[in-house]
């Protein structure tokens, strides 16, 4: 009886995708059920030849022969994984595998992990794709389903072979040339140098800067207005000194005075939800919240990927998500209803979910969609509604003393960015508007000509910083 043989790229994928499929006879190296065959890489079986393969004078680092273009390129078999890549020749070769279901990563890097074991073994058995960015059972079953011709991502599988022959000119030729004109151990890069670059030019910048310091002047509103901050500025709308005697001179015309509100303009804002995740902004965040290294950040997600099954695939840089996933979202949100946010997520299912562009896009999902976190506040709050607040500038006639107090009329999607204050305030996290937004019960009166009594007048002193 024919069967197809299913080629995955890590073991722990295999495994899962064998016992879906029902495939119980273990073996060395790959699983067998009544009509399927699971085998897996281990990550490249196959990859560029070096350099001598090509010719014997390569096998020297001199600078002579470079560069060194091979036209065709070659590939070898890595010796690390020799004998795993024995076995999956052999079994491509059974004369009961009738086709081949490619089930490697799905993206350019998987793609060509897979094509260069049938291209090294000349195989040519017909190919189907499975493509799925989960490996949870439902997304294996619905993508075997979904099968489709393997030969609708050749574009893909010739990018990625492009990029591996960028890769092995650039490091191979860049390499030995530094090393051997500076005569010391030295590597290059397509991706590592201009990232080097970047870093250390940064790096230099920050070395090179020169702190400044400057001042601002503050005072602190007494009585009914108790707990609003004022800040002092210019005609022009600035609110730095740079000489101190000024601040100080500024400071002592407005002390023991008694200011008023000389204009003040309300304003209506409506604030969107943060985007989703990807895998840099994760990072990033991972860091700044836990002091996570990237790839400790990066190693955790690939364990809730494989083995937990909590975790799309982890190695994206979109924040978007196709338009076929919209369908699935309900599902996600009533798995949510477990984690504490009940009444926040059956407020959302009252409402078919809907896709908009600020998450949904076809066009901005690469080789896969965003990653599909246990960081759940911040995906239940694209569903939410925009944020309603009013924001208030006010200034005091003497000395010129502006200040802005947001109040939050509906607080939609921030619901889910709640964190308390020391005192006991709700305070709202927010990236974007500016700095923190209190949410207060009974929001600060302004009227035209009110009078204002100061607390005090501070002359504060900050430094630039890089």
């Amino acid at each position: 009886m024919a069967k197809s043989l299913v080629l995955a790229e890590k073991p722990s994928v295999g495994r899962d995708i064998a016992r879906v499929l029902g495939c119980q006879k273990k073996n060395n190296g790959y699983m067998e059920g009544k009509d399927h065959i699971v085998t897996w890489a281990l990550g490249h079986l196959i990859t560029l030849a070096a350099p001598e393969k090509y010719n014997m004078a390569y096998s020297e680092w001199r600078l002579e022969p470079l560069p060194m273009l091979p036209n065709p390129f070659k590939l070898e078999v890595i010796k690390n994984t020799s004998k795993q890549f024995s076995l999956v020749r052999k079994l491509l070769e059974r004369n009961d595998v009738d086709r081949i279901i490619i089930a490697t990563d799905a993206g350019r890097e998987g793609e060509l992990v897979a094509r260069w074991i049938l291209d090294y073994t000349n195989s040519k058995k017909p190919i189907k794709r499975l493509w799925i960015s989960s490996v949870t059972d439902k997304a294996i079953r619905d993508g075997f389903r979904k099968l489709v011709d393997g030969r609708q991502y050749d574009r893909l599988y010739r990018a990625a072979y492009a990029r591996a022959k960028a890769d092995w000119i650039v490091g191979i030729n860049g390499t030995r040339a530094l090393t051997c004109k500076h005569n010391a151990s030295l590597s290059m890069g397509r991706v590592q140098t201009p990232t080097l670059g970047i870093v250390a030019k940064r790096e230099e910048e920050i070395r090179c800067f020169k702190s400044k310091n400057f001042y601002e002047i503050t005072t602190n509103l007494t009585g009914a207005d108790g707990g609003m901050k004022l800040r002092w500025s210019d005609r022009n709308g600035q609110t730095r000194l740079y000489s101190k005697e000024k601040g100080e001179a500024i400071a002592g015309r407005c002390r023991n005075k008694t200011g008023k509100v000389n204009s003040y303009d309300e304003k209506l804002k409506k604030t969107y939800p943060k985007g989703l995740y990807d895998l840099t902004e994760l990072q990033r965040e991972a860091n700044r919240l836990y002091g996570f290294s990237a790839k400790e950040t990066l190693n955790i997600m690939q364990a809730l990927y494989e083995r937990h099954k909590v975790l799309t695939y982890p190695r994206t840089d979109s924040k978007y998500i196709t338009e076929d996933i919209v369908e699935t979202l309900a599902d996600r949100v009533r798995a949510c209803r477990r984690s504490g946010m009940k009444d926040v997520c059956g407020s959302i299912l009252k409402t078919p979910i809907k896709g908009n562009k600020s998450f949904v896009d076809n066009s901005k999902v690469g080789d896969h969609h965003v990653s599909f976190l246990r960081k759940w506040n911040r995906i239940i709050s694209v569903f939410h509604r925009r944020n309603r607040r009013s924001t208030i500038w006010s200034s005091s006639s003497s000395c010129r003393y502006c200040c802005r107090h947001t109040n939050t009329r509906k607080s939609a999607w921030r619901l889910m960015w709640k964190v308390k204050c020391s005192k006991g305030r709700r305070r709202w996290r927010s990236s974007r508007a500016g700095g923190s937004c209190i949410r207060m019960t009974n929001p600060w009166p302004v009227s035209q000509n009110r009078q204002l009594r100061r607390r005090r007048i501070s002359n504060k002193e900050t430094w630039w910083k890089p």
